[in-house]
């Protein structure tokens, strides 16, 4: 994930949330047995996949796979190999220039040349591309001929990044090992940069694709292996550069569906250790950073009117942070329903506020936000606003002249860029007009440079829309969901210690890569099929970590990904 966000620990809040609505943690187990399908049979507002059959040649070729994984001495070249890809340097920092100039881009090639080394037979069969000198595209093209009884299929694309970031030199100190070695301590837990974040899943895809190809497997339709390099400092150089060259080559909409990093499988401690939660977000938060800018005349401080520059820049902030709230709300657009829709209450207030919701009633959706506003899953249900930046002055005695304020927010899929710039004008702009300021909001062309007191709000870089629900109840959402549970079940059962895995939608807070994939697919899924902590496995700070037998989990789970969407 970006540096400039960091993941909602999805299904751990909901089960705090019901612990609040339900008064005391000891409801939990009884209010999580709906995702059983006896009981699911008989609620038509509850979807559950199915799961997926393949031929039996697959069938053959997912068992022998799945015994290779098991096998010691294939486990050891594995995470050799895996701590052979934490040791390979991709730290990517915000101030890299163009990939033309900065030397400092270089070191990954000497990650793609690690990767031909790991993965023969991957780089044998499968055509690469370099997509913007580091950008690695690979294609895996079904051998068959074109005929109308064979026609073409829309291919399906599995994602990750290269790029990790940055670990200080300061903080050096605070990991447990060595940040580049991927040590395993005791307990299993593996340490490194970038073994959560995203190496495990690019490793992890590559070694699937790996295997298949040792088994004599030839897919259906045309597998696409997209790594960006640059996700955590926006993905403009990677991402965007091979979706581009993938619309030019393909069309819009031309892709069956994408799966990218996102969650993944939650500790199941707060649910008393009955059900684990693989949570795969099928939505996104919209993204804008807001720039304030204001300036009034300066002057001696014994000079002061009653409100400097810095008072009256504090009470628009106040303004932005009390006048119009962002209320809780559960729509039909967040996937936050799909996961209510599949619980048992002991409230029935709430299965009542959920038809109502179905039926269209908006009053409805701010009831069930009220409900939720003081659990730590109203995260998932308002808008986010976080004033993050403020600088303004320059000597104790001196009137401040220029204050400057930096805003982030992170949007509903109820609400949109337009609703919030909107909002931002009509609080702040009585302030300014009260203080006597020219105002200027989000017009990049208007010149307040003959104005000694103004105020200018702009946007920062690049803004994102909230992206669209992955529609529910399509071919490719019942194959990712219905792999999950195929796949990964059985393996986290029992690591677990838990009676049942239950797979279940959420939006995302923050953004991946798949921001710059909207025109090929409507069908995007982010998921990661490892086990998240309430620290996100200590991504994008000290100590990253993941549990290392995960990393099998995660080859199986791509192995039967791209058997059963082979067959789709």
């Amino acid at each position: 994930m970006s540096a400039l966000v960091s993941f909602v620990v999805f299904a751990t809040t909901f089960l705090r949330c019901f612990a609040a609505i339900m008064g005391s943690t000891h409801d939990i187990p009884a209010s999580f047995m709906a995702l059983s399908s006896e009981e699911n049979s008989a609620n038509q507002h509850c979807w559950l996949p199915q799961i997926p059959k393949i031929s039996n040649a697959s069938s053959i070729i997912y068992e022998n796979i799945k015994q290779t994984l098991g096998e010691e001495r294939y486990k050891s070249k594995s995470i050799a190999r895996f701590q052979g890809a934490i040791g390979v340097d991709t730290q990517a920092n915000d101030d890299f220039g163009s990939v033309k100039t900065d030397e400092r881009w270089s070191k990954f090639y000497r990650f793609s040349e690690f990767l031909k080394k790991e993965f023969p037979l991957v780089h044998k069969n499968l055509q690469l591309e370099r997509i913007n000198y580091h950008g690695l595209l690979y294609t895996w093209t079904p051998s068959f001929e074109k005929t109308k009884e064979n026609h073409p299929k829309k291919p399906f694309l599995l994602m990750a990044h290269q790029d990790t970031v940055p670990v200080s030199n300061e903080s050096i100190a605070d990991w447990k090992f060595d940040p580049f070695a991927g040590r395993i301590d005791n307990s299993g837990i593996m340490y490194g940069r970038g073994v959560h974040d995203d190496k495990n899943s690019l490793i992890s895809i590559l070694e699937a694709v790996e295997l298949l190809l040792n088994n004599k497997f030839k897919p259906n339709r045309p597998l696409l292996l997209a790594f960006g390099f640059d996700e955590e400092v926006s993905g403009t150089r990677g991402a965007l550069e091979i979706s581009q060259f993938l619309q030019q080559r393909y069309g819009k909409h031309s892709i069956e569906f994408i799966l990218d990093e996102g969650p993944g499988i939650v500790d199941q401690s707060l649910s008393g250790g009955e059900i684990a939660y693989a949570t795969v977000a099928t939505a996104e938060k919209g993204y804008l950073d807001v720039s304030i800018e204001a300036k009034v005349p300066g002057g001696h401080s014994s000079l002061a009117e009653k409100h400097s520059l810095i008072g009256i820049v504090a009470e628009m902030i106040m303004s932005l942070e009390n006048k119009y709230p962002f209320l809780p709300r559960v729509s039909k657009k967040n996937p936050l329903l799909g996961f209510l829709s599949c619980q048992r209450f002991h409230d029935q207030e709430i299965p009542l506020l959920l038809n109502r919701i179905r039926d269209g009633d908006e009053t409805a959706e701010y009831e069930l936000g009220f409900l939720l506003q003081n659990s730590s899953i109203s995260a998932l249900t308002h808008t986010s606003q976080a004033i993050d930046l403020i600088s303004g002055g320059q000597k104790i005695n001196a009137l401040p002249e220029r204050v400057s304020v930096g805003i982030n927010y992170r949007i509903t899929p109820d609400s949109s860029l337009k609703e919030i710039k909107g909002r931002i004008c009509d609080i702040l702009k009585p302030v300014a007009l009260k203080y006597d300021m020219d105002c200027s909001f989000f017009n990049d062309e208007e010149n307040l440079s003959s104005s000694d007191r103004f105020l200018r709000v702009s946007q920062i870089g690049r803004a994102l829309e909230p992206a669209k629900m992955s529609p529910q109840g399509s071919k490719s959402y019942s194959i990712i969901f219905g792999t999950v549970i195929s796949a990964l079940e059985p393996f986290y059962t029992e690591a677990m210690s838990v009676k049942s895995l239950a797979v279940v939608p959420t939006l995302m807070a923050g953004n991946t890569d798949t921001r710059h994939y909207w025109n090929l697919t409507e069908n995007l899924f982010r998921f990661r099929p490892t086990r998240i902590d309430e620290r996100n496995n200590g991504g994008h700070t000290v100590n990253e970590h993941l549990h290392a037998g995960d990393h099998f989990a995660a080859v199986q789970f791509y192995t039967a990904l791209i058997l059963n969407a082979s067959e789709m």
